[in-house]
């Protein structure tokens, strides 16, 4: 439970951050609208990647220390 937990809070914070990061370089590329151009998909994937990667560490370093104070 405390891994989808996780999963799902980093993947909604990821979502949130990266959509305003997009905003603020002005990245509008929607993948199944737009005609696929490999450049604009690898820096999306890679954009939302590097913060979900960053959240995720985040947040687990976060709930293993929470964790690990009640024992």
């Amino acid at each position: 439970m405390k891994v989808f937990l996780l999963m799902f809070v980093s993947i909604l914070i990821t979502d949130f951050l990266s959509t305003q990061v997009y905003a603020w370089i002005d990245l509008e590329y929607r993948l199944f609208q737009d005609t696929f151009n490999l450049w604009l998909f690898l820096l999306d994937f890679g954009i939302f990647l590097l913060i979900a990667m960053g959240v995720y560490s985040l947040l687990s370093k976060i709930f293993s220390k929470g964790s690990s104070a009640r024992s």
